[in-house]
């Protein structure tokens, strides 16, 4: 074991947002700056690492000195010690100085171990920064983690004034992050090769980031960082077609096209992501249904719990209902353009029976006939009309009658139209609605003949209507 009485001294620690023994404080992200020391060979659970930083004024006088204490737990044996140095502690001797050093007080109680003290000032720098590291082989800015299944090989040019035993520190900053150490030795400076790698775990959970890998040197009274290398990890997107829940093939077998039938889909459509569709952990996905008009299009996020599925909402159904559509997802990575999946040729089968009967309201009627004494001069005709499936505030609904006039020819009469094609939110609620049939219009019919009452609702904003069942009534006296 090395001890404080032998004279060999532990490596100094880094900060590392630091070059050229010089902290700058523009660098530090977030609260706290990153002190990293190199591990050590007698590790063991419940080391006490205790860093010490004496402090100083721009004009040399000193202020108290800052520690902080790290116990090592199972996780961090074998790793480089890292503690977080409040800014506000150093904020205080800005334009000042501080030496750094660390000690070991261990588990199983001995001689504590101390470090190297190293001088820092706590200015802006000035000194250029060292090169970013590379990427063995490789050029480019966007990587694919799965094209390294044995890690990342990073290459650190060497640097001016190498020496044997300089610590050399890398961080990949991504999230997770990654501290990696590694000592100089006369092999490194023969061969002018100094090489770290970065684990393919750590490639893989940032994929779909932009991650930024820096390095530090250092030994007492000599400190450089490297500018970053910032890199998009991201595996070649792969966007399948969507999945679409209860749809019924129709295609050959490298056709996406199938239908649902719009009787069954009075709770939307659930579509989902394939789980073999790569998508990157950061990218925007969402569903597009491209339907027809504004009412018979929607675009959907995730649903909540499950970012592969999505939700169609009922009412951006029945404007389809005859149609086709294309049903799609796109994905946009982060700064980038958005991907698009493959598309579905979806048909939205029409609702073929099941649509509400107009009935006669009032005067009372049996047998499907009117008689014209029983219908007042102010009153007329009221006929009641039933809720139907997709039924929604706002929606067009037309009645109309016409009948056959005493010496021949067509009388006819608009009983909902224009402006009163709307469906109100009373009658929605009410889930009925009513028209009123004037008796001057059947005074004028042929008695003892039927005449008829159309009755028509659009789903698609008034592009095309829909007709629901008619009905004739004969007309007696």
């Amino acid at each position: 074991m090395v001890g404080k009485q032998s004279g060999v001294l532990l490596p100094v620690a880094q900060f590392k947002e630091s070059h050229d023994c010089e902290v700058d404080l523009s660098l530090i992200v977030g609260t706290g700056a990153t002190v990293v020391a190199p591990p050590y060979q007698a590790m063991s659970v419940g080391d006490k690492v205790r860093l010490r930083l004496k402090r100083f004024f721009d004009d040399g006088f000193p202020w108290e000195d800052y520690t902080g204490e790290k116990v090592l737990a199972r996780p961090d044996i074998g790793r480089p010690v890292q503690w977080t140095v409040p800014l506000s502690e150093l904020q205080i001797i800005e334009d000042g100085s501080a030496l750094m050093s660390y000690s070991i007080v261990y588990a199983n109680p001995t001689v504590p171990t101390e470090s190297q003290e190293q001088a820092l000032r706590i200015v802006t720098p000035q000194a250029p920064l060292l090169p970013a590291p590379r990427v063995k082989d490789f050029t480019g800015d966007m990587l694919d983690p799965e094209a390294y299944p044995n890690g990342l090989v990073l290459v650190i040019e060497v640097y001016p004034g190498i020496q044997v035993d300089d610590d050399v520190v890398l961080y990949a900053w991504g999230d997770p992050r990654a501290v990696k150490t590694v000592r100089v030795d006369q092999s490194t400076i023969d061969s002018q090769l100094l090489e770290l790698s970065v684990d393919y775990d750590w490639l893989t959970a940032n994929n779909g980031k932009t991650v930024e890998l820096i390095y530090q040197s250092a030994r007492e009274g000599n400190a450089g960082t490297s500018m970053p290398l910032s890199l998009m990890l991201r595996k070649p997107l792969h966007l399948p077609h969507p999945i679409i829940d209860r749809v019924v093939w129709d295609g050959e077998d490298d056709e996406y096209r199938g239908y649902l039938l719009a009787a069954s889909l009075t709770g939307g459509v659930d579509i989902d992501v394939p789980e073999e569709a790569v998508i990157g952990i950061d990218d925007q996905v969402q569903m597009h249904w491209e339907g027809y008009g504004n009412t018979g299009s929607h675009i959907a996020d995730p649903t909540a719990g499950n970012p592969r599925r999505f939700k169609i909402p009922p009412r951006a159904v029945p404007a389809n209902m005859g149609k086709r559509l294309d049903v799609f997802y796109k994905v946009t990575p982060p700064g980038e353009q958005p991907y698009t999946s493959g598309v579905f040729d979806l048909e939205i089968k029409d609702v073929e029976s099941g649509w509400p009967v107009l009935q006669i309201d009032s005067p009372p009627s049996s047998g499907n006939k009117i008689s014209l004494a029983a219908v007042t001069e102010d009153g007329g005709v009221t006929f009641r009309l039933g809720s139907w499936t997709f039924m929604v505030p706002g929606q067009r609904v037309k009645i109309s009658a016409d009948g056959v006039l005493p010496g021949g020819g067509k009388e006819e009469i608009e009983l909902r139209a224009g402006d009163e094609e709307f469906v109100t939110p009373d009658e929605y609620n009410a889930g009925k609605l009513f028209a009123t049939l004037p008796r001057s219009f059947l005074e004028r019919l042929q008695l003892g003949n039927q005449f008829d009452v159309f009755v028509m609702t659009s789903f698609d904003e008034g592009f095309s209507y829909k007709s629901f069942p008619l009905i004739s009534p004969q007309l007696i006296e």
